[in-house]
């Protein structure tokens, strides 16, 4: 998918298996969303890492510079006034938010280390051996969660109706 971006983005990748419940084509549009919104910040390199952090499926994009302008951090800190909130960064990135949010996920922005971080995170797929804590959501339950179920988000080209992957 990041191959596929069209952006002029150096892009360097650490991705490691990570698996997470959600809508592989609402992920797709979160990624879009991101990196599109990178580009208009004038970001020169990316790193996206994907991982699993205990019950969390997550894709990590860094850079030494700003990752997002300042509409695109405003439309995920909550942080902006209303001028700011009609310019298509902001709207893009706070749909993108709401989105992820539908599937049970999160989309945050973070400076620390030197780096700036947006991190977006999904609920883990168990791995073999691991218990459930919940059953997965029945067709019902998952209109009220998320659209349906799926391996979340593969960054290499894959074939349309593959399943996706982190990493």
């Amino acid at each position: 998918m990041i191959n596929t971006a069209g952006t002029d983005l150096q892009i360097d990748r650490d991705l490691q298996p990570s698996r997470a419940w959600a809508d592989s084509a609402l992920v797709r549009e979160i990624v879009r969303s991101v990196l599109a919104a990178s580009t208009e910040a004038g970001c020169r390199g990316l790193i996206v890492r994907t991982e699993e952090r205990s019950d969390r499926a997550t894709v990590v994009f860094s850079a030494r510079e700003h990752v997002l302008p300042a509409e695109g951090i405003a439309a995920l800190t909550g942080n902006h006034q209303r001028t700011g909130a009609t310019t298509q960064t902001f709207i893009a990135l706070r749909g993108a938010c709401e989105t992820a949010s539908t599937m049970g996920g999160s989309i945050t922005y973070a400076e620390f280390l030197g780096l700036n971080h947006v991190i977006v995170e999904f609920d883990r797929v168990p791995m073999d051996g691991d218990s459930l804590t919940e059953e997965p959501p029945t067709s019902d339950e998952t209109t009220a969660r998320a659209p349906e179920f799926v391996s979340a988000v593969d960054f290499r080209p894959e074939r349309p109706t593959a399943a996706l992957r982190f990493g």
